[in-house]
């Protein structure tokens, strides 16, 4: 099964009441544009970004597959980098999309994207909260699931830590050992 979510489908996400967009530069009206700082690719995408104008909110974005199941979140932490309070908001959303019987294999597949934690949150100066999207596909979709992120993310990373642990190079050289650590 197959779906793509385009992202004017995604939830909307605001700081201070604009628009947060990903952007190089900042723009007009109502929008706060970010600026990507960094990407990383470990099993985990992770990606840094930073509000443009003001600098109020840096954002860290991690995607990653379940290590068990049909499932895949997005997690975003914003943190609250002045030295006032600011609001950030992010929409609560629940789809579903269901195949055509007569396309799908024993019975429909249904595709559900739904939020976790969304709402309104007021941060001080240095905090954090974090919002997930989670994707996940189903024959069953009126059955309830429960969806711990953080419990999906700790299983992910020992998941990569149990991949990674056998491809360590071992020579007599330890300079040589350390080029090579992944």
């Amino acid at each position: 099964i197959s779906y793509t979510f385009n992202d004017d489908e995604l939830p909307r996400i605001y700081v201070n009441d604009k628009l947060l967009s990903i952007s190089n530069e900042s723009p007009a009206g109502e929008r706060m544009a970010l600026r990507v700082k960094s990407i990383s690719q470990h099993g985990i995408m992770k990606i840094a970004a930073q509000s443009i104008n003001p600098g109020l909110v840096s954002v860290e974005h991690n995607f990653f597959p379940s290590a068990t199941g049909p499932l895949a979140i997005e997690k975003f932490r914003f943190t609250n980098n002045s030295d006032q309070p600011i609001t950030v908001s992010m929409e609560r959303l629940k789809r579903e999309e269901t195949t055509d019987t007569a396309r799908s294999k024993g019975s429909p597949h249904t595709v559900i994207m739904e939020t976790v934690n969304a709402g309104r949150r007021k941060l001080g100066p240095g905090n954090s909260v974090i919002f997930y999207i989670c994707y996940r596909a189903t024959d069953h979709p009126e059955t309830p699931v429960i969806i711990d992120p953080e419990a999906e993310e700790k299983a992910r990373e020992q998941r990569i830590a149990e991949i990674l642990l056998p491809l360590q190079l071992e020579t007599p050289d330890s300079i040589l050992n350390t080029e090579f650590a992944f």
